[in-house]
Order: structure tokens, then C-alpha cells, then sequence
């Protein structure tokens, strides 16, 4: 067995690496949140929901 056989290939996703920062940016179009998401992201649960939510966790 040659030593080509055993190579194994690792194909990355087709994101850009930004050198100065060391950050890796995702391909277009996973930058993007559905609205729902981003509506729960921009809006903070209110006390009562955040306790609703708890409760029901700890049950």
C-alpha cells in the first residue's frame, strides 16, 4: 500500500478567512436570519415569559 492511499482529502465549505482578524465568514447565504429569529433576537422576553419558560424547564 502506497503512501498516496491513505491521504485523506478534507474539503472546507466555501467560506473567506479575513487574515487581520482571524475571523471566518460564512457564504452569503447562511449571514441570514429568518424573520422570526431575528424578530426574538431584537425584542427581550418579558419577566413573566422568562418565568413561564423556566418553570416549564424545571418541571
Amino acid at each position: 500500500m502506497s503512501k498516496s492511499d491513505s491521504t485523506v482529502r478534507i474539503q472546507y465549505p466555501n467560506a473567506s478567512h479575513d487574515a487581520a482578524s482571524g475571523a471566518i465568514h460564512a457564504p452569503p447565504g447562511l449571514q441570514q436570519l429568518d424573520p422570526k429569529t431575528a424578530s426574538s433576537l431584537e425584542a427581550p422576553l418579558s419577566d413573566e415569559e422568562l418565568k413561564k419558560r423556566s418553570a416549564e424547564l424545571n418541571k
